[in-house]
């Protein structure tokens, strides 16, 4: 098996065995870090784009946990860290282009 393929992440339980999806369930993003940058895909599903502020809410929440089960880091302590680096990082964004990496798709529609 390819090496990528086998350091890709199982599909979540609650998605895998659903025996049915609704419509409107579909995978957001796939991200990859090559060593030097993130690598993704994205789909635009969202109505409304601030939505994606939700998303990145919840992600940096599960990154905050994991880091602190796994290293027993403070949750709280981790997440205002990943607050205070996106602020930072967004300042660097409007000094530098960034080259997309890969197509943005959107939904399906039905």
């Amino acid at each position: 098996m390819n090496d990528a393929v086998q350091r890709a992440l199982p599909i979540p339980p609650a998605i895998a065995d659903a025996a049915e999806l609704p419509p409107e369930a579909h995978e957001l993003i796939r991200a990859w870090w090559d060593g030097q940058q993130t690598r993704m895909m994205i789909r635009t599903t969202f109505d409304d784009p601030a939505h994606v502020g939700i998303l990145l809410s919840e992600l940096a929440w599960h990154f905050a946990n994991g880091y602190a089960n796994r290293l027993g880091l403070d949750r709280e302590a981790v997440r205002k860290d990943i607050r205070d680096r996106l602020l930072q990082q967004e300042a660097v964004f409007d000094e530098k282009v960034l080259v997309p990496t890969a197509d943005v798709q959107g939904a399906p529609r039905s």
